[in-house]
């Protein structure tokens, strides 16, 4: 794992809060077929939360970024968390503002890299193409928001606590991946 507050997904749903991933690869698809499958993959992970945990009392849909680590030897990769360096993005968030929130958890879904969105290019992760009609950090802000329509307005699952599409963590120069997670709280026990 990389981060001081990263663990496993199963550590997750066990007991431990903190954040982990459970990463779905959308290279290959087009927008819409990879919008199709990460709200397929969210819901899975909900369904899950709630088998193992209980009831989800609140749950937030959000963007940020990962940069490369700074061994230079070692390429960024968007399915290998551990190439991931989350200082100032999603170790950020989740310090900052959710385990002060009281969120139990933050399952890190998705990382959109240049090449995903290049007809499934075959360039490297880290590959430093600056083309901004394919920016990388603005996709994965569009899968997001995709992603909260569905659960707001054709799911309409009121445990959904996005009051806005804005709000994410934008670093464009050094950024490596736009990243999707989802944060969520159960329902304590009374």
């Amino acid at each position: 794992m990389t981060g001081k507050n990263s663990i496993s997904y199963e550590e997750l749903l066990e007991s431990k809060k903190g954040f982990a991933p459970k990463l779905l690869d959308v290279k290959s698809k087009s927008f819409s077929e990879a919008a199709d499958a990460l709200k397929e993959h969210v819901k899975s992970i909900l369904k899950e939360i709630k088998e193992k945990k209980g009831p989800v009392e609140k749950f937030v849909i959000g963007k940020s970024f990962a940069r490369k680590k700074q061994n230079k030897d070692s390429p960024f990769k968007r399915t290998q968390f551990d190439t991931w360096n989350l200082d100032g993005g999603l170790n950020g968030m989740w310090n900052q503002t959710y385990k002060k929130e009281e969120f139990d958890g933050m399952v890190i879904f998705c990382a959109v890299t240049k090449n995903v969105i290049k007809d499934g290019g075959d360039k490297a992760d880290d590959d430093d193409d600056d083309e901004e009609l394919f920016n990388h950090h603005d996709y994965a802000k569009a899968l997001k928001q995709q992603i909260v329509h569905y659960f707001a307005y054709e799911e309409r699952d009121k445990a959904l606590g996005n009051t806005t599409l804005g709000g994410d963590k934008e670093e464009k120069k050094k950024g490596k991946a736009g990243v999707l997670y989802i944060v969520f709280k159960v329902k304590k026990e009374e």
